[in-house]
């Protein structure tokens, strides 16, 4: 079952039982449908975040000397103000990793090539082509900065905390 499966399983059970008990808290099932897969991927995230987090912390050694604020999930309840959590998937980092500028501007060349095919794709949503090739520059991207983090042997806890700091400077800012 996909997820277009799942939600139109839960919508039919939805609009039967209020065809059945004509409960006006479930009138409209698709609202209610999406309501409820958003608390639930939010809380699914939620878990793999704190579950990454905890265990590259513990990896080097970091999450037993760590606050109970530190140790808290800030993503818990992100997605609820609107925000959204998206989640990389594992990458190998491979090639030339080597700590260079010559990776370094590799970096900004992936990001140039992403943000040709993103306007592409602004101007033509509707091909399939466009929206896989800004895709693929997507992916040249968390590739080169993978690649960027092995190449300077950046530990995962370190890019936690980095990200902590980004997540902290945008709150301080308003943007979250």
């Amino acid at each position: 079952m996909n997820d277009q499966d799942a939600e139109r399983f839960l919508i039919d059970g939805i609009e039967e039982y209020t065809s059945l008990r004509a409960d006006p808290d479930y009138q409209d099932a698709q609202t209610v449908t999406r309501q409820w897969l958003q608390a639930h991927d939010r809380r699914i995230r939620a878990e793999a975040f704190q579950e990454g987090k905890t265990m590259a912390l513990a990896a080097y050694g970091k999450f037993s000397k760590m606050s109970e604020a530190e140790k808290a999930n800030p993503y818990e309840d992100l997605e609820a103000g609107g925000n959204a959590i998206v989640h990389f998937p594992p990458v190998i980092a491979f090639g030339r990793l080597e700590p260079d500028k010559w990776l370094l501007l590799k970096t900004l060349e992936e990001a140039a090539e992403m943000v040709d095919a993103g306007k592409a794709h602004i101007h033509d949503e509707a091909s399939a082509d466009k929206w896989t090739a800004f895709m693929d520059e997507i992916a040249d991207v968390v590739q080169t900065l993978a690649n960027l983090c092995a190449a300077f042997d950046i530990a995962d806890s370190e890019l936690y905390e980095a990200l902590d700091r980004c997540r902290e400077r945008n709150r301080k800012r308003g943007r979250l």
